[in-house]
């Protein structure tokens, strides 16, 4: 369901207390249409917001290398604005670009104030080879140690912040079979508390529950057992 649909289904749902038609667009309204965008809109940002980890919004990005070159920003990691939320805590990955993937090597992560102590300091600041540590460094960039050399192409993975819904035909990112109703049910949720609805209030939470059960069964890293002590 586009942004649209969920606002006029939406809309459906709450029927009679504040009208049940329209609107044909997400874009410049008022009064009553507007809080119905919101409502959905910010829905949406909550469900986004619920687990740092959900599967959904884990993603993969790639990047090449310019030599002696030892920090990149989200954007020269390839990572669009507005979109970003946090690196996994993994081994990165290159690759050097002219020979192949048969090339692949990891990269361990260390600590932003470690890698500034040994890479950024003295005559390690010139040193351009192949990298074997990263850091996040303040800004949520990517930090190598040694610098690296030209052509290497990195592997990253990281997880989406929450992406709001704007226009009309944005899709909210839920993969399948999850039914995007669960963005209307948990945006009456939030209406029936505002306006004091009892009767929305449980309807709502009865769509919602099982739903979002679902999602977290289905969405989230399964706990396991730790290994035993050594």
């Amino acid at each position: 369901m586009t942004f649209l649909e969920l606002v006029q289904r939406y809309r459906q749902e709450i029927g009679g207390a504040r009208g049940s038609s329209g609107p044909v667009t997400v874009v410049g309204q008022v009064g009553e249409l507007k809080r119905a965008v919101d409502n959905i809109a910010d829905a949406w940002v909550k469900i986004q917001n619920l687990h740092p980890n959900w599967k959904f919004q884990r993603q993969t990005t790639t990047w090449t290398s310019t030599a002696g070159q030892a920090t990149y920003t989200l954007a020269e990691c390839g990572i669009a604005a507005g979109t970003f939320g946090h690196w996994l805590r993994e081994p990165l990955r290159y690759y050097v670009t002219a020979s192949g993937l048969n090339t692949e090597q990891r990269i361990f992560p260390t600590s932003y104030d470690c890698w500034r102590e040994t890479w950024n300091f003295s005559a390690n600041r010139s040193v351009t080879s192949y990298p074997h540590q990263w850091a996040e460094t303040p800004t949520k960039g990517i930090a190598f140690g040694p610098a690296p050399v030209a052509g290497l192409t990195f592997s990253a993975e990281y997880y989406r912040g929450p992406v709001r819904l704007t226009a009309s035909s944005d899709v909210p990112l839920l993969p399948e079979p999850h039914d995007h109703m669960l963005i209307v049910w948990y945006a009456m949720k939030n209406y029936a508390r505002f306006e004091t609805a009892p009767e929305v209030y449980a309807q709502a939470v009865e769509n919602l529950t099982p739903m979002l059960t679902q999602l977290r069964n289905d969405q989230l890293p399964r706990p396991s057992l730790a290994g035993a002590l050594a």
